[in-house]
């Protein structure tokens, strides 16, 4: 069971190591482009928000659109939902199956302007 925790431990280390490098990245990238505004990033639980909001600080815009009183792990967003993380600029996931929603949502894009977006 140690060796299993041990594991898992280094799991989220690298999770977290390889989240911040790519926020970094991002904000990095941001200042020398021309766009003033803040990247607009959409994540799947609140500890993703947290983080990308302490990295990111004002050149991101972290949006978590579970409601309150639903657990993300089961929560199943709308197609008016689906549709706003799909314009995003970055979608945080956490893996490992967590957001079991993803898997579920496809989106045909019919033209440039107009994602058709279909939740099983």
């Amino acid at each position: 069971m140690t060796h299993g925790r041990t594991l898992l431990n280094q799991n989220v280390r690298t999770g977290s190591w390889i989240l911040a490098i790519i926020l970094i990245i991002i904000v990095l990238s941001a200042q020398y482009s021309a766009a003033a505004e803040p990247l607009n990033l959409y994540v799947v639980n609140y500890p993703l928000k947290y983080f990308a909001e302490r990295i990111g600080g004002e050149h991101v815009k972290a949006v978590f659109s579970t409601p309150a009183d639903v657990d993300p792990a089961y929560w199943n967003p709308d197609v008016v939902n689906v549709s706003a993380f799909q314009k995003a600029d970055l979608i945080l996931l956490n893996g490992a199956g967590y957001a079991k929603w993803v898997a579920k949502v496809s989106c045909y894009v019919l033209n440039s302007l107009t994602p058709l977006c279909s939740i099983s």
